[in-house]
């Protein structure tokens, strides 16, 4: 607000709150959260969400009025400045003051011409599928800012941006940190003492190892570049498999015998 005096004439100028609607106006940025693929977090490529947001008006196509309306449009009270000026007599003269216009609300439009379905602001609420790009190696929290995918501008403005915060779905064969993958193998106890080879389920598919002779129980044994990729750089992490030896729950008398004889032998 502002002031000025011109021969005892007081002129005060109120910008008007909605004043905004008559020119374009950019649409508002949005956030979301969603859940992805544990294996898509890790490799990246596209997937599709739905997004609640304010896009393009289908009846008037984002004009925010009426096609069927006469060519002048104009609020009659105000001739489309979206003000009307108001005249008081004051102790320090006389005060003229713009106020936002009661007619058509600061639009400048005549509130006939203004389209039914939206208001006049030229874009709905609606429901739209939007494929994000999810990057290799992204983490949970990880996000990202999807341009132009926010609400759609008011009256033909820019579009907001879309920013959308990722959680990873858990997996059931793997844990991860970071580009880091951890698993567990089970083996039986006279693999674990004789030494075997073993497939083991990596996010690439089955990778054999080599359990040496005598591996004890929790042994780590790591895969290198079997990991996910490194969000932003190349390479990739590694994978860290946890041997878990199988113990037998019971045995039969020559199971039994045959163990006694194996001990006797190393002691």
């Amino acid at each position: 607000m502002f002031s000025k005096t011109f021969f005892g004439v007081l002129e005060c100028e109120v910008i008007p709150q909605r004043e905004a609607l008559k020119v374009p106006k950019k649409g508002a940025d949005l956030q979301c959260k969603i859940e992805v693929p544990f294996d898509l977090a890790c490799f990246g490529g596209s997937h599709t969400i739905q997004v609640q947001r304010e896009d393009t008006c289908k009846t008037c196509h984002g004009r925010g009025v009426n096609a069927d309306v006469a060519k002048d449009q104009r609020c009659s009270k105000c001739n489309g400045t979206g003000t009307t000026l108001q005249v008081m007599q004051t102790p320090l003269g006389v005060m003229q003051t713009q106020l936002v216009c009661p007619k058509c609300g600061g639009t400048g439009l005549d509130p006939t011409a203004s389209c039914r379905s939206c208001g006049g602001r030229g874009t709905q609420t609606q429901t739209q599928e939007i494929s994000v790009n999810i990057p290799p190696g992204c983490k949970a929290g990880s996000q990202l800012r999807i341009r132009g995918e926010g609400d759609k501008g008011i009256r033909g403005g820019q579009p907001g941006d879309l920013y959308i915060t990722l959680r990873i779905c858990p997996s059931r064969d793997f844990v991860r940190d970071g580009a880091d993958i951890y698993s567990e193998k089970v083996i039986s106890i006279f693999d674990a003492m004789l030494g075997t080879s073993v497939g083991v389920t990596t996010v690439d598919g089955i990778t054999e190892i080599e359990v040496p002779a005598g591996t004890q129980p929790g042994t780590t044994m790591r895969l290198r570049g079997r990991g996910a990729p490194k969000l932003g750089t190349k390479g990739r992490g590694d994978h860290y498999v946890t041997l878990q030896v199988e113990v037998p729950h019971s045995l039969n008398d020559e199971q039994r015998k045959l163990v006694s004889k194996l001990k006797e032998a190393c002691q």
